[in-house]
């Protein structure tokens, strides 16, 4: 749980301090860390997270910026999604 919070502290500062000031909406993608689509323990989820769906709600409530979460498809292989993002100009702000 400690660790949990560390994580979701780093988070947010990162997003914090990324963020132009004028920005209305950042995009990230945090890799392990995406939330899961359901919170339901199953075999094929066995560590549900939602920690950082949770921070970026109260994020919007606080600043009136939204945090949109990018999911990769999990059958592409990371340095050639993040390749294919940059070439086509739509990387995530924060990665």
């Amino acid at each position: 749980m400690r660790r949990l919070s560390v994580v979701s502290i780093s988070i947010v500062l990162v997003v914090f301090l990324a963020l132009p000031t004028c920005a209305k909406e950042i995009s990230i993608w945090a890799q392990f860390y995406t939330p899961t689509k359901t919170m339901q323990v199953t075999p094929a989820n066995p560590y549900p997270r939602q920690a950082l769906k949770i921070l970026a709600e109260r994020y919007k409530k606080l600043t009136d910026i939204t945090v949109k979460i990018i999911e990769k498809p999990g059958t592409q292989d990371d340095r050639q999604w993040i390749l294919t993002q940059m070439a086509g100009g739509t990387i995530p702000d924060i990665c």
